[in-house]
């Protein structure tokens, strides 16, 4: 979060007017950016673009952010140097023999090869590691609900531990310094006055710095304010069973405290999002942006409005994003604890019966009576249960028709815009629906001969649209490009040249529908054709080709 108390307006003025400010040599800017005074009431300062930025485009990146530490329950499966990360639920690095040695002194840091452990050694583990292993031997569960293994622990201890080998430069210091803190309050949150203080105590117990009580409080406060969370694109390592063979996940690895990062400002509906490359942070563009705009990020969320506002008060304040000052309208009263009773069940409450899902189909209907359109609040939660409730009933038919209704009507019009990452996995879940060779199609019920005979090209031009938007949302050399392209090599890669070697073109060859006008119009003409089986209206060409329509 900009800090406004840092630096007055006139002070932002004169430093957008001179070009000033130096942007820190760490980052690596992939377009011109400046700093400024925010266009966002009380914000302080700004991060604005120079230029035109198009969606999923890279705006700028940190590699190696020192304060990214890996969760406390995922640090047995993640290497704690370059972020390689395997587990039940993903991979994110395609070594057969990947495997995680702990470091002797503290047990507590995992790394993957001897190169990794040495590289996090010389930059900051050396420096961390004795207070670490001081501070389990003796108090290995902490004081309160501090836990010296957990993340925001050793994020703190990670930084005090460098500043105290004076290997953090005092103009990186002062950017940790002029982050504005997290307000103290008594709510029982992570960052409550209660659980800083524990976290104050247990560092003074064992004597882990000599900065001043007043200084190491800022420094906690400030992490808690200006963190973001570590999450990785892995594809999905779990059995093939169920909705899990639809899905690939964010596996949630740790937490980060970047400063320059956290002078982009929030909005409910952002122009941008961070990206976890490994141990690179990256900041790419949600939607295009224009020269001038300025960057925002979501801090929160949260669904639904009402909820996401009361956390953001209490953190920035009232928000008063466009978003927030022209406000979705969401169901109230018996209606709003209906469906969100809905939507959190699980367990034998959401056991897979047809039961369960015409009370799902049920509470649908009663949003759409009460005059609530696919893109108000719960509406993509209601058709996320069902889809996997058909799941759980092995009924591919219904599978397709819930999930068509969800990726072309309920997310397409989501406001704000549901974020590309959910929109790839979406994307990801339908292509692959339509692949009736997958080899779990055998134990479902099957489609109709209609959808059997649509299913293989569709399935072929969401595949090539899902390889375009992965390369277009990440970095070419990050595993979940490599992953796709090799998966898509396999499957299409001898069918699109036989179809470019030949001497007569087909409409309905395999050549990705933006390459060829003849296969736009059949992807155009059988994707309504199956969204009419599914009994929706149809779309246009543009709805059917974005990520984002109405």
């Amino acid at each position: 979060m900009a800090d406004a108390s840092a630096t007055n307006m006139a002070d932002l003025a004169l430093l957008a007017s001179t070009n000033r400010y130096e942007i820190p040599s760490r980052v690596n800017c992939a377009i011109a950016l400046r700093l400024g005074a925010s266009n966002i009431p009380g914000a302080g300062r700004g991060l604005f673009v120079l230029q035109n930025v198009k969606q999923g485009a890279l705006v700028f990146e940190i590699p190696n952010a020192l304060y990214s530490v890996i969760a406390k329950d995922c640090v047995k499966t993640t290497c704690d140097n370059c972020f390689a990360h395997k587990s039940s639920q993903g991979r994110t690095d395609p070594r057969p023999d990947l495997t995680f040695t702990a470091c002797e002194a503290c047990n507590v840091a995992y790394y993957c090869n001897d190169g990794c452990k040495r590289a996090a050694w010389d930059a900051y583990h050396q420096f961390e590691c004795p207070n670490m292993a001081a501070i389990i031997a003796m108090d290995p569960e902490g004081v309160g609900k501090a836990n010296p293994r957990s993340e925001d622990i050793r994020t703190i201890i990670r930084i005090l531990s460098l500043k105290n080998a004076e290997k953090i430069p005092n103009k990186d210091w002062d950017e940790l310094m002029g982050l504005l803190p997290k307000p103290l309050k008594p709510d029982g949150l992570p960052s409550s006055v209660e659980y800083i203080g524990e976290i104050m105590e247990l560092l003074s117990k064992h004597n882990i710095t000599q900065l001043s009580r007043d200084v190491v409080e800022k420094i906690i406060r400030a992490y808690f304010n200006n963190r973001c969370f570590i999450q990785l694109w892995t594809p999905c390592d779990l059995p093939i069973t169920g909705d899990n063979r639809f899905r690939t996940v964010d596996v949630p690895v740790g937490e980060c405290l970047e400063p320059f990062y956290s002078m982009i400002n929030h909005s409910c509906d952002p122009n941008s999002v961070w990206v976890s490359k490994g141990r690179t942070l990256q900041i790419r563009a949600e939607k295009d942006i224009a020269t001038g705009e300025e960057l925002t990020v979501c801090y929160i969320w949260t669904e639904p409005y009402q909820e996401r506002q009361m956390q953001l008060e209490s953190w920035i304040g009232k928000c008063s994003c466009p978003l927030c000052l022209n406000p979705p309208r969401e169901p109230m009263g018996q209606l709003r604890n209906r469906v969100r009773d809905l939507i959190s069940a699980k367990d034998s409450t959401a056991t897979p019966t047809e039961a369960w899902s015409v009370s799902l189909r049920a509470g649908i209907r009663q949003m759409q009576r009460a005059g609530f359109g696919n893109e108000a609040w719960p509406m993509k939660s209601l058709h996320s249960q069902l889809f996997r409730c058909r799941c759980g009933q092995y009924d591919a038919p219904n599978m397709l028709k819930t999930w068509l209704k969800q990726y072309y009507f309920v997310e397409a019009s989501m406001r704000p815009q549901e974020c590309l990452a959910n929109r790839i996995r979406s994307l990801t879940v339908l292509a692959y629906l339509l692949d009736p060779n997958d080899p779990t199609y055998p134990n479902l019920k099957p489609y109709p001969e209609q959808v059997l005979k649509l299913a293989p090209f569709l399935h072929y031009q969401l595949r090539a649209r899902l390889l375009h938007d992965i390369r277009q949302c990440h970095s070419g050399d990050s595993y979940c490009v490599t992953h796709e392209e090799e998966a898509y090599e396999k499957d299409f890669g001898q069918l699109e040249r036989d179809a470019e070697a030949k001497a007569v073109k087909n409409e309905r060859d395999y050549v990705p529908y933006w390459a060829s006008e003849e296969s736009k119009r059949a992807f155009v003409v059988d994707m309504n054709e199956l969204l009419a089986w599914a009994r929706l209206p149809a779309r246009s060409e543009s709805q059917l080709l974005t990520m984002h329509s109405t």
